[in-house]
């Protein structure tokens, strides 16, 4: 479960995995920003608060996740990460979401 909230003002949005990622999360989050980057253009930034990766609910889930991260990497210009989790689990998390650095 993620918990996701869009400030369209400042054109981030803040997401905070609760427990396991589900597919429906994903659903969930591209119907929340969609919109928002069709009307902007992009997000100016995202911003993930973790203690640690909760993991995938199933293979689903994952494929999910992949598929978002495909689909808005390129729409999203600032990234920032928000944990007092060890350096580690920071990197953990862009690696197992796949995600590019520009």
């Amino acid at each position: 479960m993620i918990e996701y909230r869009l400030d369209k003002a400042d054109s981030i949005l803040y997401v905070r995995p609760k427990s396991k990622l589900e597919e429906g999360d994903f659903v969930q989050l591209a119907k929340a920003v969609d919109s928002h980057i069709e009307e902007r253009g992009s997000l100016a930034g995202l911003i993930i608060e973790v203690t640690s990766f909760p993991g995938w609910e199933s293979l689903g889930a994952m494929a999910g996740h992949f598929r978002f991260v495909r689909d808005h990497h390129k729409q999203i210009k600032k990234i920032g990460v928000v944990t007092d989790s060890p350096w580690e689990m920071s990197l953990s998390i862009w690696r197992h979401s796949l995600w590019q650095p520009r």
